[in-house]
């Protein structure tokens, strides 16, 4: 079996023009495709630092006790992450009063021939007596804001409202002021 080669041509083959247009292409496809990449790693870090701002804004709301909880400002700084905490009172005055707690039916033949209970009357149903004085709570309320700065300029506010009852000291003090 004789092998014989092909004749080559003189004509075969690219062009210079032809493969400096493809290194052109390729060229362009790579920058976009690294501007693509550099920007989907940009939106995860700011994902990332925002995600991280919220938890930390929350965490600052959550732990803040009523035995803590002064009007006030206070900073600081965790990790990369500076923060600030303002509480102020919000000015209103709330007071709840507590009502007795129903009693539970008994199956008493006097109690079977009264008339039943009707949640429309306006009457409560268990009033309180000269012996049985009402209750009285008094609630503080407290405005909290957590302000969290990035190191990238990105600020975080988070917001939330605490109602605090107010403490037996300070509850004498405002009746005397009466």
């Amino acid at each position: 079996m004789w092998f014989t080669r092909p004749k080559r041509n003189a004509t075969a083959g690219f062009s210079l023009a032809e493969a400096l247009v493809a290194l052109v292409i390729a060229a362009l496809l790579a920058a976009v495709l690294t501007r693509f990449a550099s920007s989907t790693r940009m939106n995860a870090l700011k994902i990332r630092e925002q995600v991280t701002m919220d938890i930390l804004g929350d965490s600052l709301l959550e732990h803040v006790s009523a035995d803590r909880l002064q009007p006030g400002r206070t900073d600081g700084r965790i990790g990369a992450l500076g923060w600030r905490l303002d509480v102020s009172p919000i000015p209103i005055f709330v007071r709840a009063t507590s009502v007795s707690e129903r009693r539970p039916a008994r199956s008493d033949t006097r109690l079977s021939n009264a008339a039943p209970f009707s949640p429309m009357s306006n009457e409560p149903d268990n009033p309180p007596t000269a012996s049985q004085p009402k209750s009285t709570i008094t609630w503080n309320v407290y405005r909290l804001t957590a302000v969290i700065r990035a190191p990238s300029g990105r600020r975080h506010a988070i917001e939330t409202i605490k109602v605090l009852p107010q403490q037996a000291a300070e509850q004498d003090v405002q009746i005397n002021q009466r």
